[in-house]
């Protein structure tokens, strides 16, 4: 993992997140030699730390009339980010019925691309609190998403008590799958012998129909938000279900 990108992904720019990375490993130092290890003039390594300080991850004291600058403990940076979540909490409901009165009686269209875009579908799934319905190439979505993405959304779903019907292409993943059926809160079937490969995941729930393209170059996920889309997809699901096994 890297520490760097995490603490950019708080809100920190890059030259942010390395000077605390920097403040951190040197223990303590004067602004000039933080300078000097980040390669940036002295004037630009003050501001970053100002505006650090005022954030609470470093501080500084005086020694023989120079300024010594110290990197707060890291639990500063997790308090930080609990913080934020409190504040979007406060916010969440308002942001809610501005989607809510945005989407009555209006089809929405959402495109997610690349994997960690795609993500957020499943996300959505668990968010909306329902049974499922799927039609996967289960090796294609776990290739494009990864393993251990793909094992923690099905633990996700089982905490939830959500219920998976999967229509998937017959094979070894598809047999492995259907013998986990009953502790993953699943029931497979299968398609018909003549679909070797599919190249995308379908996935019905709520009032919303995902379509992901499994493409490795650039694999898009496409959420509708449409009653109308959703029914009729469900009853093509439906149909093909009723002849599987």
């Amino acid at each position: 993992m890297n520490i760097q990108k995490v603490i950019e992904q708080l809100g920190y720019k890059r030259k942010e997140a390395e000077f605390y990375l920097a403040a951190l490993q040197l223990g303590e130092a004067k602004i000039s030699d933080l300078a000097e290890k980040l390669k940036m003039p002295r004037t630009s390594a003050l501001m970053i730390a100002e505006k650090l300080q005022k954030d609470g991850l470093i501080n500084y004291y005086v020694k023989r009339y120079n300024k010594y600058w110290v990197a707060e403990n890291p639990n500063k940076l997790l308090l930080k980010l609990r913080e934020v979540e409190e504040k979007l909490k406060e916010i969440l409901p308002a942001l809610k019925a501005m989607e809510l009165k945005t989407a009555l009686g209006k089809p929405t269209v959402k495109v997610y691309v690349g994997a960690q875009e795609i993500q957020l579908i499943f996300a959505d799934i668990i968010l909306a609190k329902n049974n499922f319905r799927a039609i996967i190439a289960w090796d294609d979505l776990t290739r494009i998403l990864g393993a251990k993405f793909i094992t923690n959304f099905i633990d996700t779903q089982n905490k939830h008590f959500l219920k998976l019907r999967l229509l998937t292409p017959v094979g070894n993943t598809g047999r492995l799958l259907k013998e986990a059926d009953s502790k993953e809160s699943r029931e497979t079937r299968f398609l018909s012998r003549h679909t070797k490969s599919l190249n995308t995941a379908t996935f019905i729930y709520g009032n919303k129909v995902a379509i992901v393209s499994l493409n490795e170059t650039l694999s898009t996920g496409f959420l509708i938000e449409d009653i109308d889309v959703h029914n009729t997809i469900t009853v093509f699901f439906e149909e093909l279900w009723s002849i599987q096994q």
